[in-house]
This record gives C-alpha cells, structure tokens and sequence, in this order.
C-alpha cells in the first residue's frame, strides 16, 4: 500500500455499528457523504449478517457481531496544515449517525484523538466482558507489555 499510502502520510478514521438502513439513515449518510471533497477520503457501509453474523458473539474479540451494518469514514492526506478541517469530516460523519449507532466499535479504527495511550480506549470499544478476556490473554502471551503501541490492552499487572 505504499504507493496508495507513502511515507509521512496522514490520516484518521471513525467507526460505529449499526443495523437499519432505511430511508432516514440513508438520508443521514448521503448528506455527510456529499461533503466529500478531497482525494483520499472514503466511507465504507459493510454488510455484516450472513456467516459473520452467524459467530457467536464470544468466539472473537470483535466488538459487535449482532449489528447487521459496519461503517468507516475516513480520509488520508499529506499537508500536516489539513489535519484540523480534514478530521472534522469523519468526527462531524461519526457524530450525526450516533442516533443509529450500536454498541462497539473496531479498534483499529478508532480516531486519534483517543490515541495509543488512552487507557479506557480498548475497553470501550470491547466492553468489559470481551476486555477482560483479552487482559487474560495479554497476562498470558504478554505480561511485560512489549505489544503497547496500540489502543493497549494492558496485562493486568500494569
């Protein structure tokens, strides 16, 4: 992906679940979508049922299985001056489809602003039953927290 994605670019993404899609919600995406006006910028609606719907919620760590809808808004860019009005698309996105929204939201494309070291980040995004589970298996396979530079989930020893 380095030539979609070169060195020193710049991004941001906002996640949430959801499962209508009707009229209103339709309506709600189309509007945000059509601010879209710079190369680099995408929003994706993920269809979620079928055999991923079908995994039972506590066989992966991912955040929401019961949701029939996934949607990503994000964007990329390389001027450091664009962050600010950049940023503001997918949080302004993210912050209008909250009435729709659902429990969860995927880890990797959690927004900077909660960044790798906002401790209750991971535990949000999971719940406290999956985060607990991932805590005895960061005890486990990680107890001297090596794997850190992430919306951690630290061991339970610190």
């Amino acid at each position: 992906m380095d030539a979609v994605f070169p060195k020193g670019s710049r991004g941001y993404w906002k996640n949430l679940s959801f499962s209508r899609l009707d009229e209103e919600v339709v309506d709600v995406v189309v509007g945000f979508a059509s601010g879209l006006a710079w190369e680099g910028t995408g929003i994706d609606i993920h269809h979620l049922e079928g055999v991923f719907g079908r995994v039972p919620e506590d066989a992966t760590a991912f955040p929401n299985r019961s949701a029939r809808y996934w949607l990503n808004v994000y964007g990329f860019w390389r001027d450091p001056a664009e962050d600010e009005r950049l940023t503001a698309f997918a949080r302004k996105a993210h912050a209008v489809m909250q009435p729709f929204a659902e429990q969860g939201e995927y880890v990797n494309f959690l927004g900077a602003e909660l960044g790798v070291q906002a401790p209750d980040a991971a535990r949000s995004a999971y719940g406290q039953e999956k985060y607990q589970r991932l805590v005895a298996l960061k005890d486990r396979y990680d107890p001297q927290n090596l794997l850190r530079l992430n919306h951690n989930i630290a061991p339970s020893g610190g």
